[in-house]
C-alpha cells in the first residue's frame, strides 16, 4: 500500500515536470496539491503502519504472558487444595469433615 501511495507521488512529480516543460509553467496548482496531499498520504500510512506493527508486536510479547502466569499459579495453587483433601482418605490423624458433619443438625 505504501509503495502504490510513493509510486503515485513519483508519477505526479514526473508529470508535474514534463507539464512544466511544455507549457513553460513553473507549477500547475492541481498537481502541486494532489502532489502535497500524496507525500501526506505517504507519511500517514507510514505512521501508522509502523505503529500497528509495534502494537502488534507488543500484544504478541506481552499478551500472552500474564494469561500464562496466571494459569501457572492457579495451577500452583490448586495443588494444596487438592492434597489437603486427598489427605482425608489416607487415614490423617485429624478427623475428616463427612458429609453427615456438614449438612447440619438432623431433625
Amino acid at each position: 500500500m505504501i509503495a502504490a501511495a510513493v509510486l503515485v507521488l513519483v508519477l505526479l512529480v514526473l508529470a508535474q515536470a514534463s507539464l512544466a516543460r511544455r507549457s513553460h509553467r513553473r507549477l500547475n496548482p492541481g498537481l502541486v496539491l494532489a502532489s502535497v496531499l500524496m507525500a501526506v498520504l505517504v507519511v500517514w500510512l507510514t505512521v501508522a503502519g509502523l505503529v500497528s506493527t509495534q502494537a502488534a508486536t507488543g500484544a504478541r510479547t506481552h499478551g500472552g504472558e500474564p494469561l500464562d502466569t496466571a494459569v501457572t499459579r492457579g495451577s500452583s495453587l490448586s495443588r494444596p487444595v487438592r492434597t489437603k483433601s486427598s489427605d482425608c482418605s489416607n487415614g490423617a490423624p485429624t478427623p475428616c469433615p463427612t458429609s453427615d458433619s456438614m449438612s447440619g443438625p438432623h431433625r
